[in-house]
């Protein structure tokens, strides 16, 4: 399901136009903190991200957003499609 746009909105200016992901592997240590722009949502470049639910059976809350660069969020979706 997606994020309604308040929550979206709430948790973008949580994460600080920056990428939230702190996943190991992904060639950051810690916070990844890519800069990312509003007007490049969903999109495939520089400044690209994607809102995505940390837990899939989780409700639509700002709590359970986090808000990816596209990178972080491709190698996330391909870490879920491996198992």
């Amino acid at each position: 399901m997606a994020f309604p746009p308040g929550v979206t909105e709430l948790a973008w200016n949580r994460s600080n136009q920056m990428c939230e992901c702190t996943q190991p592997g992904h060639g950051h240590a810690g916070r990844c903190n890519r800069p990312l722009s509003w007007e490049n949502r969903c999109y495939d470049g520089v400044g690209g991200w994607e809102q995505r639910h940390k837990n899939p059976n989780g409700a639509d809350v700002v709590e359970n957003c986090e808000i990816l660069c596209h990178d972080c969020f491709a190698k996330i979706r391909k870490q879920e499609a491996e198992k």
